[in-house]
Formats: structure tokens, sequence, C-alpha cells
């Protein structure tokens, strides 16, 4: 008497084998249908709301961590052909406004793990954080050259003077030595700079839930530019290796 294997469709002279491939192809059936059901999850959406953690996208290419990391090299998203003006409105701010949060933490980090003798991590950590600040002063230079900036401030803060551009309800400082701005165009500390005694510099992210990962891939999508060509050092070394100090997702 013969048995018929379930999961390979051939014959089989043991039940025990059967049982086994039985098992198997329940497995594998199961293994299947969550590929399926996690591959055709919709990227580009308005008001989507993850089933695995429940957050909501909106109708930009931002998706949650979880689906990014699994399925980065599948998802397939048309980029965004449009002016640097035309993107200046939600989510391009928000991922602006993370960049600046996140530098903020890399400084912190650096700072940590220098203390603790961990000097690769701390020279990496040191990296990031400027790579952040440079793209982030980039991109407000361009900005502000396509007038998508409303008002420009200079202000002093810890004895160095930086610019402040509001964008809509968005506010941004920048080193003024980062952005060429034209007198005219200064509503407040033209002549001399508003003293900002008390400006805390806060590395917690009030006003958004996007992590880095999406802030760094949506203006990587819309602008065209990543923040790994603005690391000053690539790599770092740790006893005998070599590590990569950016992003490997973009």
């Amino acid at each position: 008497m013969t048995e018929y294997c379930l999961f390979r469709g051939r014959d089989s002279t043991s039940f025990a084998a059967g049982r086994g491939n039985l098992f198997y192809y329940m497995w594998y059936v199961r293994v299947q249908v969550t590929k399926m059901s996690q591959c055709t999850i919709p990227v580009i959406v308005g008001g989507y709301e993850c089933p695995s953690c429940g957050n909501t996208f909106g109708s930009d290419h931002a998706v949650c961590d979880h689906h990014r990391d699994v399925h980065d090299e599948r998802i397939s998203t048309d980029r965004v052909k449009t002016s640097v003006k035309q993107v200046t409105q939600e989510p391009l701010l928000e991922s602006l406004y993370n960049l600046n949060k996140h530098a903020k933490k890399y400084a912190g980090l650096a700072e940590k793990n220098y203390k603790e003798g961990k000097g690769a991590t701390a020279k990496t950590n040191s990296v990031k954080k400027e790579a952040l600040y440079s793209l982030k002063s980039d991109i407000l230079e361009r900005l502000y050259k396509t007038e998508s900036v409303d008002e420009v401030e200079q202000h002093l803060i810890d004895e160095k003077k930086y610019w402040l551009f509001r964008i809509d309800s968005w506010t941004y400082h920048v080193p003024v030595c980062a952005v060429e701005v034209a007198q005219s165009d200064i509503s407040k500390g033209a002549d001399e700079p508003v003293s900002l005694d008390g400006f805390s510099k806060s590395a917690e992210k009030e006003r958004s839930s996007r992590s880095l990962k999406s802030s760094l891939l949506h203006i990587q999508d819309v602008l065209g530019m990543s923040a790994n060509d603005y690391l000053s050092q690539p790599k770092v070394s740790y006893g005998r290796r070599k590590y990569f100090t950016g992003w490997k997702y973009l």
C-alpha cells in the first residue's frame, strides 16, 4: 500500500514521511501566505493603516520601519518628479525637522560613547551628526533660493549667529555661514541678532513620529539628496576591520 505525499506530489512508502511532509506543507503554505500579505501592502497610499504596527501613513512614500526593513528590495515606487518649491509642504518639512532632532541625538551619543572609551562608535556618531547637519543646511539653502522661505530672522545662540527660517508652521535654525541671505530678506535682527539666551536644544521629537529612516528616504526620493554623500569619513577602523559610518539603506 502506498501513501500520497501531499507536499511533493509523489508516492511514498512511509507513513511517517507522508505525515512529515504534511506538516512541512502546512508550514510552507503559512509562510507563503504571510509573504503574499506583506508584499501586497500598498506603499503610495492616502491614510493607509498598517495592520501590523497600527501606524498610519499619508500619500507620500513613507512606510513603517518594519515594512522598510523587510521589503526594501521589493517595494517599487515612482520617484516624485517636481521642483523644490512644490515639495516644501508635508512631509518634506517634517523630514527636515527630524534631521535636526536626530543630529542632536547623535551628538549626545558621540559624547557618551567617547566617555565610555568606545572611540570607533563615538566617531561614527559624530560623522553621522555632521552629515545630517550638512544635509539640512543644503536643503534649507535650496528652499531659500527657490523663495520657499516665508520669513528670515537672525538669532544669537551661545554666542553663535544663526538664521531662523520660517516655512509655513515650521522653523529651522542654520548657521549664518551656511546660507547667504540678502539683507532685504531679514525681517528681524538684520543689524543686531536677536539673542536667545534660554534657547533649549532638545533632541525630543515633539512634532513628529516619523523615523529617521523614513525621513532620509523621503528626502532622497523627492530631492535626490543622500545623507551618505555628506559623510566626512565613510569608514572607521575597529581592530583590523573597517566599518561603514553611514546609512546602508540609502
